[in-house]
């Protein structure tokens, strides 16, 4: 084990890393700030970016993701055009 691995393990993650995590702090900060009574708070661990995913997601599996993404936030679906079709 290198030093620099030694000192992460000590100290969090470094360089871009960190950087995902401070910018998850910050938006966790302010979606529970804003959030409806009652729901539950988001925590840096729901909103940090996870790269270890292998298989990229279809088109359709991107789409759910996104109304699920939305839903949850307490978004609405505004759009005036139908959803698009599935394969």
């Amino acid at each position: 084990m290198t030093e620099w691995m030694i000192y992460e393990q000590m100290a969090g993650p470094l360089g871009s890393a960190r950087g995902d995590y401070q910018s998850a702090q910050v938006t966790a900060a302010i979606l529970n700030v804003n959030r409806k009574r009652g729901k539950r708070a988001l925590t840096v661990a729901d909103l940090v970016f996870r790269w270890d995913r292998r298989e990229p997601m279809s088109p359709q599996e991107l789409y759910e993701r996104i109304k699920q993404i939305n839903t949850q936030l307490g978004g609405t679906d505004a759009r005036t055009t139908p959803e698009p079709e599935t394969d």
